[in-house]
């Protein structure tokens, strides 16, 4: 993962130093898990322990994050009001 510290402008024009862990950087593309070329039962089974695998990492990090107290410190940065970035 990626560590970055940024000047930031929020909508209220507050000028804030932030330093975040990157989970996922400004994109325009959709995301995802390409099943064109399975069968529509394999399909289903995958897409079931998929999301039972997902559950269970969200968890994981929700458990984390209240260990170190941070459980409410998931924030999105507009793009354009992002500056110095280090």
């Amino acid at each position: 993962m990626k560590y970055t510290e940024f000047t930031y402008t929020d909508a209220k024009g507050k000028i804030t130093q932030r330093k975040v862990l990157v989970i996922q950087e400004p994109s325009n593309k959709l995301i995802g898990i390409e099943v064109s070329e399975i069968e529509p039962e394999d399909c289903n089974s995958f897409a079931d322990e998929y999301a039972n695998l997902y559950q269970q990492f969200i968890d994981a990090v929700e458990e984390l994050k209240g260990d170190y107290d941070l459980k409410h410190s998931l924030r999105q940065f507009i793009d354009t009001n992002i500056k110095d970035r280090t």
